[in-house]
């Protein structure tokens, strides 16, 4: 019998299981290349025992043996978007159930703090990277990454011209002919575009300029832009719509928060969405929503499963590829009378 007082060393845990150290570091290290040969009937047996002992894994030990830290960077492009909030906590998620602790950080479109937070993750000895990227700008330390042959799997759009990575997501551009091929089916002849301020002139925001080019392309004129902070500030655009004659035919917003936003202006201006029809994009539930929103649904659970995958072929078996999803309409009822395209 091991005293409780006593610290559980691998060791005692082999002893106790009958089985060899090299085993236990296997089932602990998840490493599988070390899991050949170890049968599932082992694999459990050594998972009880290391229950049952208590036994607690001291990661410094474990990173000089295996070479990992089991910490997986998570790079994202900003905290206030939901779309990247529940990008993050999925991911996160994933990594604690295989194992990995994650390491969750947020850049909020700031390329110099992408730039410090890609060091500061690389200096903790990363297995492996998730980011959703602000460009070119820091491809040098994206690079060193690759270099040291540790999985980068980029989720989106803005992938720099890096090898050895794996990417996954839906591009702009389609997020864009969603949007505009369910403008023009309805006959919208007219929008107004409501984004945040912070995106006005930024460089790495890419997703106004594909719905511009479109909306150009489509023949749907373009009646106005408008630029928010906070709620208030969407109140008083909103309320700037309604009192202009020439009213658009719908308003696009940039995310499903912001068309949350501007539905709730509507309300407080004695309005609804018969007036000014709202489309949000990301298409996620949101319970706290004035209304349910017409969106162009950007799929995050998909986007995730196949991020994860890819990340386990490159580690495992050093493959790299790429896997492009698709957007799709979501019709609820912020757009009354308004249709979704016939396939």
């Amino acid at each position: 019998m091991i005293s409780p007082r006593r610290k559980i060393t691998v060791r005692m845990v082999a002893e106790a299981a009958g089985v060899s150290r090299t085993a236990v570091y296997a089932v602990l290290n998840r490493d599988a290349k070390n899991n050949i040969g170890l049968r599932p009937d082992t694999r459990r047996k050594i998972e009880k025992t290391i229950e049952e002992l208590g036994y607690i894994p001291n990661n410094s030990a474990r990173t000089l043996v295996s070479g990992r830290s089991n910490n997986i960077g998570i790079l994202l492009n900003t905290s206030n978007v939901l779309f990247s909030r529940v990008i993050g906590d999925l991911l996160a998620e994933r990594c604690v159930e295989n194992g990995y602790m994650p390491l969750l950080e947020f850049y909020n479109f700031n390329l110099d703090l992408e730039r410090r937070k890609l060091e500061m993750l690389f200096s903790r000895g990363i297995d492996g990277l998730f980011a959703i990227t602000g460009g070119d700008r820091n491809l040098d330390v994206y690079k060193r990454l690759t270099g040291l042959h540790l999985p980068l799997v980029m989720l989106g759009h803005n992938t720099p011209g890096v090898p050895n990575i794996s990417r996954v997501g839906v591009t702009e551009e389609k997020i864009a002919a969603t949007l505009v091929d369910f403008l023009r089916y309805n006959r919208v002849e007219s929008v107004s575009y409501l984004t945040f301020a912070e995106m006005v002139s930024n460089p790495i925001s890419i997703r106004e300029q594909c719905i511009f080019r479109g909306l150009e392309k489509a023949g749907i004129r373009l009646e106005s832009r408008h630029a928010v902070s906070g709620h208030r500030e969407t109140v008083t655009e909103i309320r700037s719509l309604l009192a202009n004659r020439k009213r658009p035919g719908a308003l696009c917003c940039f995310t499903d928060e912001l068309a949350n936003s501007a539905v709730t202006a509507l309300m407080e201006c004695g309005s609804g969405v018969e007036e000014l029809p709202v489309i949000g994009v990301d298409g996620l539930d949101m319970p706290f929503n004035a209304l349910p929103l017409t969106s162009v649904r950007n799929p995050v659970e998909d986007i995730v499963f196949s991020g994860w995958q890819l990340f386990e072929n490159a580690l495992l078996h050093g493959k790299y590829a790429s896997v492009e999803l698709a957007s799709h309409m979501v019709l609820r009822d912020t757009t009354p009378g308004f249709r979704l395209p016939e396939r």
